[in-house]
């Protein structure tokens, strides 16, 4: 999936999907003109704590993204055991992780439409209607 970012945390891979959802979620969790990016800075334990609802948000999103896109459901983090489990490495690679992804769900361009097959998108529409 090129909407997600891939990164390994504590020896399993996660996606991290910045969507619409998350960006409303990350809105109403951290209110204010710098948003969520500006309370992750820093090495605070406040920027810290920060980083991981944001990383949470983010890797909730991209398991439900694979799910509909069909790939095997794998389990999201428990962002409270995993706490425990992280060191300064984890931090930077999710921090980077996190970065990457807002940077790929802002750039997502749409492809041109004058490739699509109409009889197919009408299929799948169809398709989603019977779920």
């Amino acid at each position: 999936m090129k909407q997600c970012v891939m990164i390994e945390v504590a020896g399993k891979p996660c996606h991290l999907f910045y969507n619409n959802q998350a960006m409303f979620d990350l809105r109403e969790m951290f209110p204010g003109e710098g948003g969520f990016l500006e309370v992750m800075e820093g090495d605070s334990r406040e920027s810290y704590e920060a980083m991981l609802k944001v990383f949470g948000t983010l890797v909730k999103q991209g398991e439900l993204a694979r799910r509909h896109y069909g790939y095997d459901p794998s389990s999201i983090p428990d962002i409270d055991r995993l706490e425990r489990l992280l060191d300064i490495g984890d931090w930077v690679n999710i921090k980077n992780g996190i970065y990457a992804a807002v940077t790929l769900g802002i750039n997502h361009s749409v492809e041109s439409l004058e490739d699509v097959d109409i009889t197919l998108l009408e299929f799948q529409r169809q398709q989603e209607k019977n779920v």
